[in-house]
């Protein structure tokens, strides 16, 4: 786990507001990667968030992925081996290039059913030749973290930047705490 942060601090260092930052870190908590801790203001009584990243998380993420994108390598590569396909070889058919599987070419009699031109044998060795040779490589979490970038809107770090003013909260005044708790008692 690295280091905690206030989701405050991790606004201010991206240049972007509080609401984006606490959006993107309850995504990133849903999926495991950032974890928060609470803790309470002995003042204030106010509760704060401070939020880490489970980088081995990450990690197990970018292997989950991986796996998935070398099966769906293999079961198209796999499709691609079982069926002859079939295209209009019409350019001005709205259906042209698109192939169709040699079982959906019986149904329609090798006709397009756009324009009606004889459908021709579209030969997919090239197709099997580029998944053959794709290789789905793991790149290393440093590179995947390196490419990762927030965008830094210069309006949003100078206002982020500039002093807010402090806002002051006036107590109740006794004739507005009679008025709430008439209001509670209504109900």
């Amino acid at each position: 786990m690295s280091e905690f942060m206030s989701d405050e601090d991790i606004a201010k260092k991206c240049g972007l507001k509080v609401s984006d930052v606490r959006s993107v870190l309850n995504k990133l908590h849903e999926h495991g990667i950032t974890s928060y801790r609470r803790e309470r203001d002995k003042d204030t009584g106010w509760f704060s968030y401070l939020w880490g990243v489970n980088v081995f998380k990450i990690d197990d993420m970018l292997k989950s992925h991986h796996r998935m994108a070398l099966q769906e390598r293999e079961s198209r590569l796999a499709y691609e081996k079982a069926y002859n396909f079939y295209a209009c070889p019409n350019p001005g058919c709205g259906k042209s290039g698109n192939r169709l599987p040699e079982h959906t070419a019986i149904i329609t009699s090798y006709i397009c059913d756009s324009c009606g031109a004889q459908l021709e044998f579209s030969s997919n060795a090239d197709q099997i030749v580029e998944l053959e040779q794709r290789s789905v490589a793991v790149p290393p979490r440093a590179v995947i973290i390196s490419r990762i970038r927030v965008a830094k809107r210069p309006e949003r770090r100078a206002a982020a930047a500039a002093p807010r003013p402090a806002v002051k909260v006036r107590p109740k005044s006794a004739k507005a705490k009679a008025k709430t708790k008439s209001r509670q008692g209504k109900r």
